[in-house]
């Protein structure tokens, strides 16, 4: 295990450590430099694409103001922090974004008479935007996994698959295949419906299988990536047209009374592969078939609700 000081040592503000764990470089907070004697904000003392996950312990533009350059240089890991502050950190990398703009535009104005060539500002607007794309929020008391075990982390090898599959035979593995850009893109097609195919062994495997559709909307929605009705379309009439369930996926009158209540602003998915079954947040009621299923996110009459099935 190795521990790297890259802000706030032996000064107040850029707040920026980073601990290298089980093959993992694990980034804590990446704060701006403020003050005339602290170092430039443009110089990154790491390469931004070698760092796995960013832990953004809170809003402070002098623990956040370099996230949008750690994205704008090839950052594409994961973004972790609570709700609440990824909420204010919006609020705070936008408010940056529209000063470093605006004092690139004033020096451009004043170095265009002297001759000089223009400078870009450090990020704009669109690249604290881009922040957000990677933000994954838990919240307080929630357990995180980040990395553990002997081969977690690790590209599987023939041997390590030989090892598992002799010594562990029946156990279940998460493979990371997929580039959250990748996800960006088949989301966005207008013929891609969401659904989860989460396996659950005694009470573990991928978090999919409890918050994939929460996550939709704390994802993307919220995010901007997609519209709510373009999302809620791709989580129940698309679905419901594809197998033919002319009764499901609509509020229409004749329909069966399925209904989600949640809060847009506040839905988020909660489980985590230490702990996959976790509830989401922000789900008031549900509904199937005009009964109360669920109520504030816990399940409340186990009986209702069934697979179906189009044979």
């Amino acid at each position: 295990m190795k521990l790297h000081f890259y802000g706030a040592d032996r000064c107040v503000t850029g707040s920026c450590h980073c601990l290298e764990i089980n093959g993992k470089r694990i980034l804590v907070d990446c704060g701006l430099q403020q003050g005339r004697d602290e170092l430039d904000n443009a110089m990154f003392a790491f390469n931004p694409g070698d760092i796995d996950i960013l832990l953004v312990t809170h809003a402070h533009i002098d623990h956040t103001g370099r996230i949008p350059l750690m994205v704008k240089r090839g950052f594409t890991g994961r973004i972790l922090t609570t709700r609440v502050t990824a909420d204010l950190m919006r609020i705070m990398l936008l408010d940056s974004a529209h000063i470093q703009e605006s004092d690139a535009e004033y020096q451009n104005r004043k170095g265009e008479r002297a001759g000089r060539e223009p400078v870009e500002p450090l990020y704009t607007a669109e690249d604290a935007m881009n922040v957000f794309k990677l933000v994954t929020t838990c919240e307080y008391g929630q357990t995180v996994e980040l990395c553990e075990g002997e081969d977690k982390g690790q590209r599987c090898t023939e041997e390590i698959f030989k090892k598992v599959r002799r010594e562990m035979p029946e156990c279940l593995t998460v493979c990371y295949v997929m580039r959250e850009r990748d996800v960006d893109l088949a989301l966005s097609h207008p013929n891609v419906m969401l659904a989860s195919d989460g396996i659950m062994s005694h009470g573990q495997g991928h978090p999919r299988a409890a918050g994939a559709f929460p996550r939709l909307i704390a994802q993307f929605v919220r995010t901007g990536k997609l519209g709510m009705y373009e999302a809620v379309n791709m989580m129940t009439a698309m679905p419901a047209d594809r197998f033919g369930l002319a009764s499901k996926g609509r509020l229409n009158v004749g329909a069966d009374a399925d209904v989600v209540v949640f809060d847009p602003e506040k839905i988020s998915d909660c489980a985590s592969f230490s702990e996959p079954v976790l509830p989401p947040v922000g789900i008031d009621c549900v509904l199937i078939c005009g009964e109360i299923a669920a109520k504030d996110c816990r399940i409340v009459d186990p009986r209702l609700g069934r697979s179906v099935r189009k044979v």
